[in-house]
């Protein structure tokens, strides 16, 4: 009973956890001054240098990993699936 009532809490939305977290922004100056478009990461955890990076809009996850320096000595890179 106790799950049924929480699988309820969750399809009408009573729990909502992070999504508070997730911004979207709008903005029409998204090009940088050479005209390729750009988009901005915030990175944050273990990561060497946390922050907001700006890359190009075709950048993949590893690249914004690359600009933050990489995992740092306390990230747990071993992940399971």
């Amino acid at each position: 009973m106790i799950s049924f009532a929480y699988g309820l809490m969750g399809l009408f939305g009573i729990n909502k956890t992070g999504s508070e977290n997730i911004v979207f922004e709008s903005k029409s100056a998204g090009n940088s001054p050479n005209g390729i478009k750009t988009i901005s990461v915030d990175i944050e955890g273990s990561v060497v240098n946390p922050g907001v990076y700006k890359l190009s809009q075709d950048s993949r996850i590893q690249d914004v990993f690359i600009a933050a320096g990489g995992l740092s000595a306390q990230a747990d890179g071993d992940v399971c699936c």
